[in-house]
């Protein structure tokens, strides 16, 4: 069965998701990276700007749950840095979405003693 997100209030879930213990991170992990790809994500800018903050906050709590999906994720991280328009992301609002994705991509590696790609 493939998990998806079909609620009206993503970002809400997507805080829930990041604030879980490990073994529901992992399972949960997969919808929101796969619901940010995706066209259902389109003009939802709360949820694509809150996400390079939220993986910064996991891998600072807990690195080990954010290094058995980071290639995904970091995948998820350079997708959006090239989407603002798609998301509708008013930069005025909610600034520099490739800049806040760059340094959660460097933060993240920093964290996880990974080098820079």
């Amino acid at each position: 069965m493939e998990l998806q997100f079909s609620c009206r209030a993503p970002l809400a879930v997507g805080d829930e998701i990041f604030a879980t213990p490990a073994r529901v991170f992992a399972y949960y992990i997969w919808p929101n990276l796969r619901y940010l790809v995706s066209p259902a994500s389109k003009g939802r800018p709360d949820d694509a700007c809150a996400f390079p903050r939220r993986v910064v906050f996991r891998a600072k709590h807990d690195p080990d749950s954010i290094r058995s999906v980071w290639p995904q994720t970091r995948s998820v991280l350079k997708h959006l840095a090239c989407n603002q328009d798609f998301y509708d992301a008013d930069p005025d609002i909610y600034g520099d979405l490739k800049e806040q994705c760059e340094a959660a991509i460097a933060e993240v590696e920093r964290l996880l003693g990974e080098p820079g790609s």
